[in-house]
């Protein structure tokens, strides 16, 4: 990394890295991820490397409402291992209920090593058209 200046790495997605990895260390997917995560956590202290890792999240269990429909995301909503949010500095949740048809989604702080704040961060329209992100201050998400 540092040969190569690079400044940041995006992983997107962590359960994707693994199934590559196959068998190779554990069929077990928490040791895996476990595994993984404490070597990339390594490679960050070890370069000074940024790194964005994406990771999806659990399923919901039968009858509980689910992340596609609006339920909230939390630490524990991370598939696999509690170590990718133990390893982590910081943690952002996007999510949006699919059944809403106003292309708005909710960003949240989970965890922040940095200065502790955590919560709702803010809401962005997605544009059809463009494809681009944009905020939407709380005052005009009434009209969407």
């Amino acid at each position: 990394a540092k040969a190569c200046n690079v400044d940041w790495v995006i992983l997107d997605h962590l359960h994707m890295a693994l199934s590559a990895l196959g068998d190779e260390h554990t069929n077990d997917e928490r040791k895996l991820i476990d595994y993984f995560v404490s070597k990339l956590r390594t490679l960050v202290e070890e370069t000074g490397i940024g790194l964005i890792l994406v990771s999806h999240l659990r399923r919901s269990t039968e009858g509980d409402k689910g992340f596609e429909d609006g339920k909230q995301v939390t630490l524990s909503s991370l598939r696999g291992s509690q170590s990718i949010a133990q390893l982590s500095d910081l943690v952002i949740s996007m999510s949006r209920d699919l059944k809403a048809e106003n292309n708005i989604a909710k960003i949240s702080i989970l965890k922040n090593r940095f200065s502790g704040e955590t919560g709702s961060a803010c809401s962005l329209h997605y544009d059809l058209q463009t494809g681009c992100l944009s905020e939407v201050k709380a005052e005009v998400l009434d009209d969407f």
